[in-house]
């Protein structure tokens, strides 16, 4: 093959162009940053949540800060939730605001969970941002308690996560009993701990009162953890009275051993008022709990058997506790069954008790028929205080 000499000219200038190319292209790989050059176009290294960690982490060996992964990874989709959640806060319509926030929480989906979250926490904590992040870590836990629990543990020390734990132990008591219990149980002593444990016992309550009692007695002695043990012990005894009453004789301390009898009274009432009111009788020392346990049993009884009820109170000593209850079985009877109440209040002898009766009944049915309650004014020989 022949070559002429323009043509060997030509193919040394295209080489020297070439060659010129190449050093111009390597010179300006190392003046560019580091994370701009790329042998190909390579795709991005999948991410995925580890549980236990503060941030989303690369499967490659180099980690990703949240700020890092919240810009790399959902920075759009972010950047819109930010957007509508501007555009929330200046919705002057309530109705269309609580639409709207609904909408809002519904699409952050759980990759963006993390992201999202951590923006709220650095915005100004008002209500609306609150509410937000506080339903957004409950909904976390009704779907991925796991890695929810790992994202509060790792948040700052403070109300906000104080209140996010709070709030998601709830939600995952009501999905996972036994899980939720023993995730209350490991976190470290102190105020948190006890509210969580606290917020989980109250869920237990509901379905299993005797593991709410045993979170209950493990908190500090407080008006709070008291009122817990009251309320866990009155749900027991609407299933198993007996049982729950048993346990409450055993409290040694007693001021908090009379309100859980009292609450478990009372809570019995429903089924068996006449074995409650022995109970209440014979556990509770005389004073203002008895009494408004007594009023409290006699207020639920009348509604089932009045003639037991008002029979019940009839043999009570004269005094404020006599007064009272009789005024309110009659007040409740008088509300169902008026004419019934009257046929048993001209059965009581003349004297105090039947002048209570009278008036309670006059004041009871005189919006419904005040000609009969203006004779039941009349009959009454004293003037009692109701």
């Amino acid at each position: 093959m022949k070559f002429s000499r323009s043509g060997l000219w030509l193919a040394g200038a295209t080489a020297a162009v070439l060659i010129i190319a190449i050093a111009a292209y390597g010179i300006s790989r190392e003046k560019l940053p580091s994370h701009l050059v790329t042998s190909k176009s390579p795709q991005p290294a999948p991410t995925s949540w580890i549980p236990g960690t503060a941030s989303f982490q690369s499967s490659s060996a180099t980690p990703v800060s949240r700020s890092e992964e919240a810009e790399n990874t959902v920075a759009p989709r972010l950047a819109s939730v930010i957007a509508d959640l501007a555009d929330l806060h200046a919705e002057a319509d309530v109705d269309r605001r609580e639409v709207r926030f609904d909408h809002l929480m519904n699409s952050v989906t759980a990759a963006e969970l993390p992201a999202f979250l951590k923006y709220l926490e650095g915005v100004a904590q008002d209500d609306m941002n609150r509410d937000l992040h506080t339903r957004l870590i409950r909904q976390w836990f009704e779907t991925n308690p796991t890695a929810a629990a790992a994202w509060l543990n790792q948040m700052p020390q403070g109300a906000t996560r104080r209140d996010g734990m709070t709030n998601a132990a709830i939600a995952w008591a009501g999905q996972d009993l036994d899980s939720s219990v023993a995730w209350a149980r490991q976190l470290p002593a102190g105020e948190e701990r006890d509210s969580v444990c606290q917020a989980v016992a109250y869920e237990a309550a509901r379905t299993n009162p005797t593991q709410a009692l045993d979170l209950a007695i493990d908190l500090p002695a407080s008006p709070e953890r008291d009122e817990l043990i009251s309320h866990a012990t009155a749900n027991w005894a609407a299933a198993d009275p007996q049982a729950a009453a048993n346990w409450v004789s055993q409290i040694p301390d007693d001021a908090l051993r009379v309100s859980t009898a009292a609450s478990t009274a009372i809570s019995w009432s429903a089924t068996d008022p006449v074995a409650a009111a022995t109970f209440a009788v014979d556990t509770l020392p005389a004073g203002q709990t008895r009494d408004n346990t007594v009023v409290s049993i006699a207020d639920k009884w009348v509604q089932s058997d009045p003639h037991a009820a008002t029979a019940w109170v009839s043999q009570f000593a004269d005094g404020q506790l006599h007064d009272d209850a009789l005024q309110n079985v009659v007040k409740i009877w008088a509300s169902t069954d008026p004419a019934a109440a009257g046929t048993w209040v001209n059965t009581l002898p003349a004297g105090k008790s039947r002048d209570i009766a009278a008036s309670t009944l006059a004041e009871s049915i005189a919006p419904t028929n005040p000609a009969a309650a203006s004779a039941w004014k009349q009959s009454v020989k004293t003037a009692p205080v109701l």
